[in-house]
C-alpha cells in the first residue's frame, strides 16, 4: 500500500502488469511501454548526457577549496589582527574560481583555565563575506576587537565555496591580548665610521596610558629610498644599534618598535621612524708622496705625486715659518699636484707639507706628506 498525493487515505498500488500500455499503442518495434523501463531509460539518458567525455567521475571532496595553512595572529592596540592567504586551488589542484565567504572560529578561555594541548571548544563561526576573485598572494585581514585582558584566544578559519562545499579547517593560532608599548621616544640616526648609529629612549607607557612594567626588547627595520618593503635587521634589548651594512651610496629610513612576550604572545608596539639617513665616507685618502720644494723667481714651487684614489677633491698646502707659525696656504684645495708659494716672507728656513682631501661631506683629510725644508733668502 502507498499514499497517493491528494487523497485522504491509502489506495491499492496497481500491479506492474496492469501498468503496461495497451497492445494497440505498442511502438514500432512491437514492444509495449512499461513505466519502470521508461524510468531506467531516462536515468540512462541523463547519465550519458552528463558525461560528455569518457572520464572517471571526480569525488566530490576533491572539488572543495584547499584549506588555509598560514593563519596568524598579531596583537594591536585595539584587539587581535588575524591574517591568512586566500586559497587559489581546489583539493584536486584545479583553479578555484569563486569563494563565497570564510568562517572564522574562536575560543575564549581564561588564562588560568587554558589547556595548550586540549582541542578548542569553538562556538558558532562568524561568517566573513568574500566578494572578490581568488588571486595569488591575496591576503585576508580581520581584527577581533572584542578581546579582553586575562583571556586566551584560539582561532581557525574555513573557506566556503557553497552551502555543502567547505574546506577543511585551517591551522590554529592563538594569542593573549595586552596593550602594546607606545613608540620609543627621541629616535635619532647618525653616520659614524662603523655605519649608521641609531639611538632612542624606552617608551614610558602602554598604549592604554598605564605605565610600562615589563622588560622590553626592540625590533629594528630598514628601508631604502623608494623601496616598498621594510627589512628586519635585528631584535635587541639595548637602546642603541649600529647598522654596519649600510652602503655609502644609499639613503635609508629606519623604524624601531618595542615588544615583549606576554604568556607566549609577542606583543609588538608602535613604531618610531627616522628618515633620509645617509652614510658617510670616513676613510681618508693616503698622504701625498714625493714632495719637493724649489725656489724660483715666482716664489717657492712645490711638486708631488698625484694620488690614485678616484674621490680626491684636491690638496691642501701648509707652511711653517721660522718662528713656528703654521699657515694653511690655500682655502680651496688645488686640483693638480703643484703649488707656488708667492707670499713675500722674511729670509729664513721654511718647512712645507701637503695633505689630500676627498669628496666626502665633510671631507676627509689625509695625513701629512713628508716635510720639506727650504731656505728662503727673502722676497
Amino acid at each position: 500500500m502507498a499514499w497517493k498525493k491528494g487523497t485522504s487515505g491509502p489506495e491499492p498500488m496497481i500491479s506492474g502488469q496492469d501498468k503496461y500500455r495497451p497492445s494497440g499503442s505498442a511502438d514500432r518495434s512491437g514492444y509495449a511501454w512499461h513505466p519502470m523501463a521508461a524510468l531506467a531509460a531516462v536515468v540512462l539518458l541523463l547519465c550519458c548526457y552528463g558525461c560528455g567525455k569518457k572520464l572517471f567521475p571526480v569525488p566530490p571532496g576533491k572539488l572543495r577549496p584547499e584549506p588555509v595553512e598560514d593563519l596568524s595572529a598579531r596583537v594591536t592596540p585595539d584587539g587581535i589582527e588575524l591574517s591568512w592567504s586566500v586559497p587559489v586551488r581546489n583539493m584536486d589542484g584545479s583553479p578555484l574560481v569563486e569563494l563565497k565567504s570564510f568562517e572564522l572560529f574562536r575560543e575564549e578561555v581564561p588564562l588560568d583555565q587554558y589547556c595548550a594541548g586540549c582541542p578548542p571548544n569553538f562556538g558558532n563561526p562568524l561568517v566573513i563575506p568574500f566578494d572578490a576573485k581568488p588571486e595569488e598572494a591575496r591576503k585576508m585581514l580581520y581584527e577581533d576587537r572584542t578581546v579582553r585582558p586575562g583571556m586566551h584566544y584560539e582561532y581557525a578559519v574555513r573557506a566556503v565555496k557553497g552551502i555543502l562545499n567547505k574546506s577543511d579547517m585551517s591551522n590554529r593560532t592563538g594569542a593573549v591580548w595586552h596593550a602594546p608599548p607606545q613608540a620609543p621616544q627621541g629616535i635619532s640616526a647618525q653616520a659614524v665610521p662603523e655605519g649608521i648609529r641609531l639611538s632612542w629612549e624606552p617608551p614610558a607607557q602602554w598604549t592604554d596610558g598605564t605605565p610600562v612594567d615589563e622588560q622590553l626588547s626592540y625590533s629594528i627595520f630598514r628601508r631604502e629610498e623608494k623601496a616598498k618593503k621594510w627589512k628586519h635587521l635585528a631584535d635587541i634589548t639595548a637602546t642603541e644599534f649600529i647598522d654596519r651594512n649600510a652602503r655609502t651610496d644609499r639613503i635609508y629610513s629606519y623604524r624601531v618598535s618595542a615588544f615583549f612576550n606576554f604568556h607566549g604572545t609577542d606583543v609588538q608596539g608602535e613604531y618610531a621612524t627616522v628618515s633620509n639617513v645617509a652614510t658617510r665616507d670616513f676613510i681618508p685618502p693616503a698622504p701625498p708622496r714625493g714632495l719637493v720644494a724649489v725656489q724660483t723667481g715666482e716664489g717657492v714651487e712645490l711638486l708631488w705625486q698625484q694620488n690614485s684614489e678616484i674621490d680626491i677633491a684636491g690638496y691642501r698646502v701648509y707652511r711653517r715659518d721660522p718662528d713656528g707659525l703654521i699657515s694653511l696656504l690655500n682655502r680651496i684645495p688645488v686640483k693638480e699636484p703643484r703649488f707656488v708659494d708667492r707670499d713675500r716672507v722674511p729670509a729664513g728656513r721654511y718647512s712645507y707639507w701637503v695633505t689630500a682631501v676627498d669628496n666626502a661631506q665633510p671631507p676627509n683629510e689625509s695625513g701629512m706628506s713628508s716635510i720639506v725644508t727650504i731656505r728662503v733668502y727673502g722676497r
